[in-house]
């Protein structure tokens, strides 16, 4: 009982949930102190089974400095695909499985690299999100430092680095890239380097960055050791022969660049690649906003796709223009043309049956004659829209012109309006004695007649 209140009262000093849960269960025996902080995890040195072993304490997401981890997390999937689903659609709770098994890989990459005889801390236990693993320490016992504060001599630089090149082959052989080698993750402990922090690992089969990110480890070290020894600083311009090797599959685990093979290139326009390289990159990182919910990230994908259609059609259309401009430059029967001869000779008959082809066909109107018609045709148009109330005028017999001038318009004939005339009146065709109106002969205007009035209403 009093191990127990002892743990807990160690465990209300500042010491995250995580351990106060393990000191609960008597998975550790106490918390010595906080080691360091770093980007997604805290650190610390714990009793357990009676020697001092590292408990890595794991942040959640929110509260780590370190989130821009959608590269990293390319190519890994789970068994489970309902899981699946959930990490890719990005729910809550494909969220807390991705944040799980970002602390898995790590302690799978451990124990896969530990079993493959590379330098790496043993993992001792893991409780998500703690993992306690071995204390790597210097030859006095103490904790070892990191490759940046170990004074070395040019000697013991190129040796380090053959050791660390030798580390790198091996974790590429079990198709593994540490992702963010560099002198902070190496400690150096009495026994030579030891690779640490490995929860971005990526694999190498199945991330289509893995390539970069392996050259990029090789120039973090080739970069810290070449101050020491100048020889190291360019002999991260041949670490592509370690993924050259890996996939033609002949990597071995002495296998060391060559620095006197130079790289081959195959690219005619770098500038073009270097764009095409560029705007990949770009459209990847807003394909991967977009599907973490970024509505500006949305818009701007769905503008690109709209300038892709606008630059097809743009397309379309000159290629139909050309092909449209190359069919009326081709001669006529599909064959080519003979040149003209002096004197006749085989360019007479051509000749001839072309001027009958285009005898055939009609000829274009001339000028004059459209602008006609075009006169004749806005003096019909204006002539239906007067003829509405003209008819009307017809139908009533009170054309404000003489009778004889519409039917002259329409050939002279007046059509019947199936009614009788009124009594004691005239028809606008014919006098009251049958006799033609003053307006046939060219005389005078026709009398008007007077309007009938209507009979008063016998409401009053």
């Amino acid at each position: 009982m009093a191990n127990a209140e002892r743990r807990r009262v160690i465990a209300t000093r500042g010491t995250p949930q995580g351990l106060q849960e393990l000191l609960d269960d008597g998975v550790i025996d106490s918390v010595v102190r906080a080691l360091e902080s770093g980007k997604e995890a805290d650190v610390f040195i714990v009793v357990c089974e009676g020697r001092q072993c590292i408990a890595k304490v794991y942040r959640s997401r929110q509260f780590r400095s370190f989130k821009n981890d959608a590269g990293y997390r390319e190519g890994r999937t789970v068994r489970n695909t309902r899981a699946q689903r959930a990490i890719d659609r990005n729910t809550r709770f494909g969220q807390k499985l991705a944040e799980k098994a970002w602390h898995v890989a790590e302690v799978d990459a451990l124990r896969r690299l530990g079993a493959a005889g590379a330098r790496v801390p043993g993992v001792i236990a893991h409780h998500d999100p703690v993992v306690i693993m071995e204390m790597i320490s210097d030859s006095r016992g103490n904790l070892a430092p990191n490759l940046g504060e170990v004074p070395l001599s040019p000697e013991g630089a190129l040796a380090m680095y053959d050791v660390i090149i030798e580390q790198v082959v091996i974790m590429l052989q079990n198709d593994l890239i540490h992702g963010d080698l560099s002198p902070f993750n190496v400690l150096v402990g009495k026994d030579g380097p030891v690779i640490i922090d490995l929860p971005q690992c990526v694999s190498a089969a199945h991330n289509v960055q893995a390539n970069r990110l392996l050259e990029r480890d090789v120039r973090a070290i080739t970069r810290h050791l070449g101050v020491i020894e100048p020889s190291i600083a360019d002999l991260d311009k041949h670490a592509w022969q370690l993924w050259a090797e890996y996939e033609r599959g002949t990597l071995e685990a002495g296998f060391r660049p060559d620095p006197e093979k130079e790289r081959p290139t195959e690219v005619g326009d770098l500038a073009g690649l270097a764009e095409f390289i560029q705007t990949t990159k770009r459209d990847a990182d807003l394909e991967r906003r977009a599907a973490e919910g970024d509505e500006d990230a949305k818009a701007l994908l769905r503008a690109a796709e709209r300038r892709e259609a606008r630059a097809q059609r743009a397309a379309d259309a000159r290629a139909a223009a050309v092909a449209e401009a190359e069919a009326k430059a081709a001669p006529r029967g599909g064959g080519k043309r003979p040149k003209s001869q002096k004197g006749g000779g085989k360019a007479g008959p051509v000749r001839r049956r072309r001027r009958s082809a285009e005898a055939d066909e009609p000829a274009a109107p001339a000028p004059e004659d459209r602008e006609r018609e075009r006169d004749d045709r806005d003096r019909e148009r204006q002539r239906g829209r007067e003829e509405p109330g003209r008819g009307r005028a017809r139908r009533r017999g009170r054309g404000r012109s003489g009778g004889a001038d519409r039917p002259a318009e329409s050939g002279g004939v007046r059509r019947p309006s199936g009614r009788e005339p009124r009594k004691g009146r005239e028809t606008p065709a014919r006098g009251a004695s049958g006799d033609p109106g003053p307006s046939s002969e060219g005389g005078s205007r026709p009398r008007r007649r007077r309007r009938r009035r209507r009979p008063p209403t016998a409401e009053k």
